[in-house]
C-alpha cells in the first residue's frame, strides 16, 4: 500500500482532480487538488515543479468555482515560487501571472498583478 504522501499518488490525485474539473465536478476536483497540495506540503516539497503544478490546478479549480479571493492567494503563492525557482521570465511564472491577472480583472482589482 502506498503512503498517502507518495509522490506518484499525489500526482495521480492531481490528475484525477483535473479530470473531475473537466467533467464539471468542481467540488470533487477541489478536494483532490487540496489533498495533493497538502501531501506536497507534508513532504516539504511544495516548491517542486510537480507540487507547483498541483497548486496551479487548485487555483484554476477555485477560479472555476467562483472562489476568486482564494484562487488569487493560491496563484500568488505559485507565482512567487516559480519566480524563485525558475525566474520571472520562465514560462511557468508567466502562466501564473496570466492566471493571476485574469482573476484580478474578474475581481475588478486593476493593477494588482506584479
Amino acid at each position: 500500500m502506498l503512503d498517502k504522501d507518495n509522490p506518484d499518488l499525489l500526482e495521480t490525485m492531481r490528475s484525477l482532480g483535473s479530470t473531475l474539473e473537466g467533467e464539471g465536478k468542481l467540488a470533487e476536483a477541489e478536494q483532490m487538488h487540496r489533498e495533493a497540495v497538502a501531501g506536497w506540503r507534508n513532504r516539504g516539497e511544495i516548491e517542486t515543479p510537480r507540487a507547483l503544478y498541483a497548486l496551479d490546478c487548485l487555483g484554476s479549480t477555485l477560479e472555476a468555482e467562483g472562489k476568486l479571493a482564494e484562487a488569487e492567494q493560491v496563484h500568488r503563492e505559485a507565482l512567487a515560487s516559480w519566480r524563485k525557482r525558475a525566474g520571472s521570465e520562465s514560462p511557468q511564472a508567466i502562466s501564473e501571472l496570466e492566471a493571476l491577472t485574469r482573476i484580478l480583472m474578474a475581481q475588478k482589482k486593476v493593477g494588482g498583478a506584479e
